[in-house]
């Protein structure tokens, strides 16, 4: 057992869905909180071709109260950010990147995580720098 956590909550991947996430928890005045990311933030969008757009248009309102149906943080717009409806994978990114930055998140960039090993009342998380461990841990599944 691990009496001693350096987060409460660690979020694997600087993804719209871990960028979302770690403004969800901000919001909520979660004080303890990181986010891993291997490469960058908003890394797979960066790697899109550059013809590639997003499908669904970014434009106000709908039924989440978010003002963007791409958004991913309350009160931002990639529409409004990029100045595009449909933003191609390095406008995405710079829209993750720019919440990131202007929310001023807890966001570490070239760290790998190699393995998440449950362990009682939390998880010990093993990464390229070293161990740490959390109450709780946010990652997307991998099959």
């Amino acid at each position: 057992m691990h009496d001693v956590f350096d987060y409460d909550c660690v979020i694997v991947g600087g993804g719209p869905a871990g960028i979302g996430m770690a403004s969800v928890l901000q919001d909520l005045g979660m004080p303890r909180f990181t986010v891993l990311e291997r490469s960058e933030v908003g890394a797979t969008f960066l790697a899109w071709p550059e013809e590639m757009r997003l499908i669904t248009p970014s434009f106000t309102s709908n039924a989440y109260g978010m003002m963007d149906l791409n958004a991913v943080a309350l009160n931002t717009s990639p529409a409004y950010t990029l100045g595009t409806e449909h933003p191609t994978g390095l406008e995405y990114a710079k829209y993750l990147q720019v919440v990131s930055y202007y929310k001023k998140l807890p966001v570490q960039t070239g760290v790998d995580v190699s393995e998440v090993i449950p362990e009682e009342n939390g998880f010990r998380v093993v990464t390229s720098n070293g161990q740490l461990w959390t109450r709780q841990i946010c990652m997307r599944s991998t099959g």
